[in-house]
C-alpha cells in the first residue's frame, strides 16, 4: 500500500512511500503522520498539491518566478499561493533616467575604500576624486525630473 507524504506547514506533496505493515497487527498497515492513502492530483505547471481540509487542492506556486514591485526591485515569492497585489511577472519600462543612472553607479562604484585614503594622502589622488565628483554632479544635471 502506498502513501503520500506531505510538509506538515504547508500541506505541500513530499513523496510517495510504500506504508510499513504493524508488527501488532498484520495485514495492517501504518499511516504515518502527515500522510494520507489518497493518491495527490497530477502535476501542473505554477501549481503544487497541497493536503488542505483531508483533500488535495492545486495551489498557485510563484516560487522561483522572477517578478517585480511599482518601484521596480525585483521580488522574491518565499510561499505558495496567489500572486501577490503588486508585483508583475514582467519589469517595468526603464524611466527616463536609467542610462544617467547607470553612468553614476558605475562612476560611485570605482570609489573604494582604498581608493578614499590614496586621496586623502596624495594631491594626484585628491584631483582624482575632484574629478569624479565633477562628472557625477554633472551626470545629475542632465536627469530629468520624474
Amino acid at each position: 500500500m502506498k502513501v503520500h507524504h506531505y510538509d506538515s506547514v504547508t500541506g505541500e506533496y513530499l513523496e510517495s512511500a510504500n506504508a510499513q505493515e504493524s508488527p501488532l497487527e498484520p495485514g495492517v498497515f501504518l499511516v504515518p503522520a502527515y500522510a494520507t492513502q489518497q493518491a495527490p492530483p497530477a502535476a501542473r505547471v505554477g501549481f503544487a498539491a497541497c493536503w488542505r481540509e483531508n483533500a488535495w487542492a492545486m495551489v498557485e506556486d510563484h516560487r522561483g518566478e522572477r517578478l517585480w514591485d511599482a518601484s521596480a526591485a525585483e521580488v522574491t515569492v518565499r510561499q505558495l499561493g496567489p500572486l501577490p497585489e503588486g508585483l508583475s511577472a514582467s519589469p517595468p519600462e526603464p524611466g527616463p533616467n536609467a542610462g544617467l543612472d547607470a553612468q553614476i553607479l558605475a562612476l560611485e562604484a570605482t570609489v573604494t575604500q582604498r581608493r578614499l585614503r590614496e586621496a586623502a594622502l596624495t594631491e594626484a589622488g585628491r584631483a582624482w576624486l575632484a574629478d569624479l565628483d565633477a562628472q557625477i554632479a554633472a551626470l545629475r544635471a542632465q536627469r530629468t525630473p520624474e
